[in-house]
């Protein structure tokens, strides 16, 4: 005899359960949706969080390496006009007359028996007023200006004026003596450092010399 199922389970519980399992099933698959997205939003959200910091850091390095350049170029820019400064002052200074050279070429031209009580420089010219012992010392000085071969910086001289102290027998004078200028200009100069003191254009070098001098140079 046939088997036969008899199913004694209304049909209205049968509709039930199979509800339920359709429900559980749906919300298994839509929690699982849900958690698939938020896990995905927190992928997204980290990748984003990671690339805005990376952006940040090239940023940064951006900004660092842009500074380094605007103080690179200032440092430049310093370097340059200080060696323009340099430049500059050692033009200056190659061209500058050093007077010191005159007085030391007068102190050795000079006899040891003629005095001298003013000196001033206008161009070329040197002006001396001082007094002498006698005529010959005042001769030999006069010549001694005039050895443009020996001398760098005296290269002629005239007397213009001349007076014998009969209580004495000294004799006060008036010298032009006249200069080869580039003789004045000291080599040492030439591309002078930065901070480098210079001799006073201004001194005495002896007894027998003034000591103050005129520089009338324009």
């Amino acid at each position: 005899m046939p088997k036969t199922n008899i199913n004694l389970v209304p049909k209205e519980i049968i509709q039930e359960r199979k509800f339920k399992s359709a429900r559980k099933n749906f919300l298994y698959v839509g929690f699982s949706i849900v958690l698939l997205s938020v896990i995905s939003v927190g992928v997204v959200y980290s990748l984003l969080i990671t690339q805005k910091s990376h952006i940040n850091n090239l940023e940064n390095s951006k900004n660092n390496i842009i500074s380094k350049i605007v103080e690179l170029k200032s440092t430049e820019e310093r370097i340059l006009v200080l060696g323009i400064r340099a430049e500059l002052i050692g033009n200056i200074m190659s061209k500058r007359s050093n007077y010191s050279n005159l007085l030391e070429e007068l102190k050795l031209v000079v006899p040891s028996q003629v005095e001298i009580s003013s000196l001033s420089v206008e161009g070329e010219t040197v002006r001396l007023q001082g007094k002498a012992n006698n005529y010959n010392e005042l001769t030999k000085f006069t010549r001694s200006l005039k050895q443009k071969d020996k001398n760098k910086v005296f290269v002629d001289a005239e007397i213009s004026n001349i007076s014998l102290n009969g209580s004495d027998g000294t004799v006060t004078y008036n010298i032009n003596a006249f200069i080869n200028t580039k003789g004045l200009i000291n080599p040492s100069f030439v591309s002078l450092p930065i901070g480098t003191s210079t001799p006073s254009t201004k001194e005495t070098t002896s007894n027998k010399l003034a000591p103050e001098i005129t520089d009338e140079v324009n």
